[in-house]
């Protein structure tokens, strides 16, 4: 793919994680106003978090235990919560609003993202969404997670996959996103390597308290 020679190197390494979040962002139906929940602040959730502020999200939030990628997030204007420390529903409610839902009170954020891939994150979308969100599940689950289908049912959610769009189609818009230079991007590399120290470096990138991109 053709890559823009007046991108910053440390934008251009990221295409790759952008066109996993875009394909789960663009597969939400966003329509103006609504807010938006990520689970998981990795590269891709970050990723899908920054498309989501670029196709017109009035706010979001990032959940993850790591209080390291917390702070990064934190530095592209993101609300944050840690379930570790704070209770993410009222910290939701508090920061987006509430609305009935079934069987309880429901936050207002209408958009959620699920980048991690634990049955833990679709437990905690299942206490927060409201009527008619919507889930895009882009982590990869290794096993087997129970859905309540009579929450699905009586709330109306619409739960999605990792989305389509061939790398060639999401180009331009990712590409007019980075040279938009209204995010840091290279913040978003927390290490560099060189490449005969390949091993350490994707042992490090494993590692959520201490890298996000390597």
């Amino acid at each position: 793919l053709p890559i823009d020679p007046e991108l910053p190197l440390k934008a251009a390494v990221l295409f790759e994680p952008f066109v996993v979040g875009t394909r789960g962002v663009k597969g939400l139906k966003q329509k103006p106003g609504d807010s938006a929940i990520v689970f998981g602040a990795g590269i891709i959730g970050m990723t899908s978090a920054i498309m989501l502020d670029w196709f017109g999200a009035e706010k979001v939030m990032v959940v993850d235990y790591s209080d390291f990628r917390l702070a990064n997030a934190r530095r592209f204007g993101f609300e944050t919560c840690n379930p570790a420390t704070e209770d993410l529903k009222a910290k939701a409610i508090d920061l987006f609003g509430s609305q009935r839902g079934y069987p309880d009170e429901r936050c207002g954020a209408r958009l959620y993202v699920d980048c991690v891939g634990i049955g833990a994150v679709l437990k905690n979308f299942a206490a927060l969404a409201p009527r008619n969100a919507e889930l895009a599940v882009v982590g990869v689950h290794k096993e087997e997670t129970a859905i309540n289908w009579t929450q699905v049912c009586f709330n109306n959610w619409h739960i999605h996959g990792t989305g389509e769009g061939a790398n060639e189609e999401l180009l331009p818009e990712i590409v007019a996103m980075m040279k938009s230079g209204k995010y840091d991007l290279a913040a978003l590399v927390t290490h560099e390597f060189p490449v005969e120290r390949i091993e350490e470096a994707i042992t490090l990138a494993a590692q959520p308290d201490q890298a996000q991109k390597v």
